[in-house]
């Protein structure tokens, strides 16, 4: 190759290519610029993405020119044509390998896992026994299938019927083991004891899927705390513990087209732990710059106290629900009035210009507007003991087991030696009372139990913050949102210095 000369003997130089403006480049300055995009091309081929074929910018004259096609031998081609980029090309044929070899890797353990149910794997290590996990899965299929009951309604509109034929409701106890008749029949009628007498009342349509939704959620409800209880004994040590780590996932907060119960609790829950945040950083930031001397202007940082009192104190949103739950004929409208004339006055207490049957209230991050209706039948959430009773009577061990009294892991030796192991400090969920009594309890009294006992063992600890960001609300891949970001540090209500820095939930 003779010198100055910039092509390759074996491959003679393609046309030289029309720059942007329409003129013809020379022969000495086409080579090196194409030299960017040959490489680029191969690292292209390495991390194939959404491109749009056609023109490639060569990022050195800020010009783009049509890209022909990309082949491996042309690469290589282009890459013998000069000591330097020879070497290059070695460098990138290793990484080549090295790839595909992780590649291979990856696929390899990503099929034996698939092959071998990577659940099943990680539930044994955890020290679930196969029959356990046969019977897990059994159960969690039944519950799916009592979602699908077909259920009739009467004309009189005071009863409703089930159909013995029904293959969700033959599917549900077969799985469970229980009997068939006594089922169809408790899922349908209720028993009044009174003083002197006991009743049998058949219930409307809406009772039952109430009482069927009741069901569902409560046999979910004992099988996670199964679960949650041998995990705890895989994980037993006699070790005296002096210390652990605890990872909280925080709920993110809510707000919808049509917020119910569910968002309620949620959003009560988010006040509670923004206040622990905002008195944890900002009380222990402030204590440490006076301690070192550093000159400081204290902050007058949101206080969510009167929002909270709203929710959870004497009187206050859940004792009026708990109240009304307890009336004989109570009902969302009577509720939400009783909201109204108590706390119409408050600051985070609004009601609705064109509704009567909703409210709203001023939270940390936002208002927010519930919708009263469901608020009671969701509260009560009632479990009837005779459907109780008859799972207790499953001809599998584990399903009877679920249910009976004294199931709350905290008798034998076992359980003797893993609380005299534990560290001091208050559980940080409430103990497993009796099937029988623990599902008349209001949703939102075990609620704020369960929240309660969390705060406790929060301010047991010393907390430190994951700080998230919620990219976009398509969650999708590298698509972050600016208007997102803004909106997450507002809605924190803290002060302009501080928001930056603090997460969005």
């Amino acid at each position: 190759m003779a010198p100055g000369d910039n092509t390759c003997p074996k491959h003679p130089p393609a046309p030289a290519p029309l720059c942007s403006g329409g003129g013809a480049r020379t022969g000495t300055t086409a080579a090196p610029v194409r030299a960017a995009p040959g490489l680029l091309a191969g690292f292209l081929l390495l991390f194939p993405g959404p491109r749009t074929q056609g023109a490639v910018s060569t990022g050195i004259m800020g010009e783009k020119e049509d890209m022909p096609s990309v082949s491996y031998e042309g690469i290589t081609a282009a890459l013998e044509c000069s000591p330097v980029l020879s070497c290059v090309r070695h460098l990138i044929q290793k990484i080549f390998a090295r790839l595909w070899k992780t590649y291979l890797s990856l696929v390899s353990i990503l099929f034996e896992l698939q092959c071998s149910e990577l659940a099943t794997v990680c539930q044994r290590l955890r020290g679930v026994k196969e029959s356990h996990q046969i019977a897990i899965f059994k159960i969690l299929a039944a519950i799916l299938h009592l979602g699908n009951l077909d259920i009739q309604p009467e004309r009189d509109g005071e009863s409703c019927t089930i159909s013995k034929q029904d293959e969700h409701l033959r599917n549900f106890c077969r799985l469970l083991g229980v009997e068939h008749s006594q089922m169809e029949h408790w899922l349908c009628h209720r028993k009044l004891v009174t003083t002197s007498e006991t009743y049998i009342k058949p219930m409307s349509a809406q009772q039952v899927v109430n009482a069927r939704n009741a069901l569902a959620k409560h046999i979910y409800a004992q099988l996670f705390n199964w679960i949650v209880q041998h995990v705890n004994k895989a994980l037993y040590t006699p070790v005296k513990q002096h210390s652990f780590i605890g990872v909280l996932d925080i709920y993110g907060f809510e707000t919808f087209e049509v917020n119910s119960f569910e968002q309620f609790c949620i959003n009560y829950a988010n006040e509670k732990l923004q206040q622990q945040f905002n008195l944890h950083v900002f009380k222990l930031e402030q204590e440490e710059y006076m301690k070192e001397q550093i000159p400081w202007t204290l902050i007058d940082f949101y206080d969510n106290q009167p929002c909270i009192d709203l929710i959870e104190a004497k009187l206050g949103i859940f004792d009026l629900l708990d109240e009304e739950c307890k009336v004989p004929k109570g009902t969302d409208e009577n509720w939400a009035q009783k909201l109204y004339d108590r706390h119409g006055g408050s600051q985070h207490f609004q009601k609705p210009r064109m509704s009567n049957t909703s409210f709203i209230v001023v939270h940390f991050a936002d208002k927010v507007e519930y919708q009263c209706d469901g608020f009671l039948e969701k509260n009560r959430d009632t479990v009837y003991e005779e459907q109780i009773n008859i799972l207790k009577a499953s001809k599998y061990p584990m399903v009877a087991d679920l249910f009976h009294d004294g199931k709350d892991g905290k008798t034998g030796p076992l359980a003797g030696k893993m609380a005299s192991s534990k560290v001091s400090i208050r559980s940080a969920r409430p103990t497993v009372k009796a099937a029988n009594k623990e599902h008349k309890k209001t949703v939102g009294h075990q609620f704020r139990n369960s929240l309660h006992l969390l705060m406790e063992t929060l301010n047991a600890t010393t907390p430190h913050y994951v700080r998230c960001i919620k990219p976009n609300d398509e969650k999708l891949p590298f698509r972050p949102c600016a208007g997102i970001h803004s909106d997450c540090s507002r809605n924190k209500n803290l002060p302009t210095e501080d928001r930056t820095a603090k997460s969005c939930r």
